[in-house]
């Protein structure tokens, strides 16, 4: 297994990283529905955007009154840059997600785009009802194997 330097580190990202991971998801999704073409990290990327690291993309539609899931899709593997992850999990969650039809371009200006990057899993160490103690409700995802 590499080094844990060789991925991204959530808590390490600013703000800046974060405004530009969605206007990259943005880019992707508008180029993916126009072009049907798959955009590259662009040059600008900050580097730290091109180790290797983990995402969601989440879509939603604004209705009166608020907004409804349009789509969400993400990936629980560091195989491939951040940059590029989100890029693919953009993709995906505006047409491929089995929930919904795929996204129209008609529906762009109409969607708002949330970025969730992930640290690396790790086991949890406590068994039974105790996992719930090392849990933090709304920040910790879980990844269960059955």
């Amino acid at each position: 297994m590499q080094h844990i330097s060789n991925y991204v580190d959530p808590n390490e990202l600013s703000l800046d990283d974060g405004v530009f991971l969605v206007r990259l998801a943005r880019e992707a999704v508008e180029k993916y529905l126009k072009n049907n073409k798959v955009i590259d990290p662009p040059s600008n990327t900050p580097r730290k955007l091109l180790l290797k690291g983990m995402s969601f993309v989440t879509i939603r539609k604004l209705v009166l009154g608020g907004q409804e899931l349009r789509g969400c899709i993400g990936y629980l593997q560091p195989i491939e840059p951040l940059a590029k992850n989100v890029i693919n999990a953009a993709i995906a969650a505006a047409v491929e997600d089995p929930r919904f039809n795929p996204m129209t371009v008609e529906e762009l200006d109409d969607v708002i785009l949330e970025v969730s990057v992930l640290s690396i899993p790790k086991t949890l160490s406590s068994k039974g009802w105790d996992v719930l103690n090392e849990v933090k409700v709304g920040v910790d995802g879980l990844v269960v194997e059955y």
